[in-house]
């Protein structure tokens, strides 16, 4: 049974289906979060003396003075994609690959893939679906494989999907007013105690933006520990990206040695830059 792995990717999130043939049966397999691909350049905390350094083995990398953060951490995501696909590839977990991507990133990609798996891909296509609901993507997935495909193609719903971040929670941020906030914490697997982490960021949280919280419908929250087990001086990075109603969203990132530090300061800037935020519109 052949199966082909399609994955639909930018610089912000990626999604991995798989496909396989002759059955023809679809299915989302494993969703990636890079919430700092969100981020403008100067929310990002980037190393500017143009030195970056791999998940894997922590070798530096060069980036030219010109290269804008926004662009370190597009390729620090393609590089951990790539990977994963390498380490696939290897197990022979796939047999043939689909690139969708946003065309820069597919740059990034296709760079940073081994030969190997280059020889694997059976089309690319350039497509940003950065505004793509869930089943948007999906039924554009499926008028690909039509193409190429003369069967019925069916979806199948009662595969988990995995994800990146190994622990979520919904909670709740009730105001003086009883307005409920919804808060979403995200946390990866190298973090510990998930749901005491989830209630302290919580906390912090109702403390920061307790002014703003009639004027938001929903704040998430991105919990990584970038250097794992080799736990770095200031490896917890924190992620706050909050929903005005009826306005874009906003995001901003603190990166720090603990994760209540990481915490504390990413509310901090996520608390002013909702007044600064609010105070604009308010003055129109």
């Amino acid at each position: 049974m052949k199966n082909t792995w399609i994955i639909v990717a930018n610089q912000a999130d990626a999604r991995l289906f798989q496909f396989k043939k002759p059955k023809g049966i679809l299915s989302l397999v494993k969703k990636f979060e890079n919430p700092e691909g969100r981020l403008k350049d100067g929310e990002i905390d980037a190393d500017r003396s143009g030195r970056s350094f791999s998940s894997a083995g922590g070798r530096p990398h060069a980036y030219s003075e010109h290269t804008s953060s926004h662009e370190v951490v597009a390729v620090a995501f393609a590089r951990e994609l790539t990977q994963f696909i390498e380490n696939a590839r290897v197990h022979q977990e796939f047999d043939s690959l689909i690139l969708i991507t946003a065309p820069k990133f597919l740059g990034h990609l296709r760079k940073n893939l081994s030969p190997s798996a280059c020889a694997l891909i059976e089309q690319s296509i350039d497509l940003n679906f950065g505004s793509f609901t869930d089943e948007q993507i999906t039924t554009h997935v499926e008028s690909i494989l039509k193409e190429n495909f003369s069967g019925s193609i069916t979806r199948d719903h009662t595969r988990e999907v995995e994800s990146d971040l190994e622990d979520a929670a919904n909670l709740e941020a009730i105001d003086s007013d009883g307005h409920t906030l919804k808060i979403l914490v995200n946390t990866d697997r190298n973090l510990q105690g998930a749901e005491d982490i989830q209630e302290k960021i919580k906390s912090v949280l109702e403390v920061k933006i307790k002014n703003f919280a009639r004027r938001l419908t929903r704040v998430e929250v991105y919990l990584k520990d970038n250097d794992g087990p080799k736990q770095g001086l200031e490896s917890i990075r924190c992620v706050l990206e909050a929903r005005p109603r009826s306005m874009e969203p906003v995001s901003v990132s603190h990166q720090g040695a603990n994760v209540m530090e990481a915490g504390e300061e990413a509310s901090e800037k996520l608390g002013r830059l909702l007044k600064s935020t609010f105070e604009k519109v308010d003055r129109r």
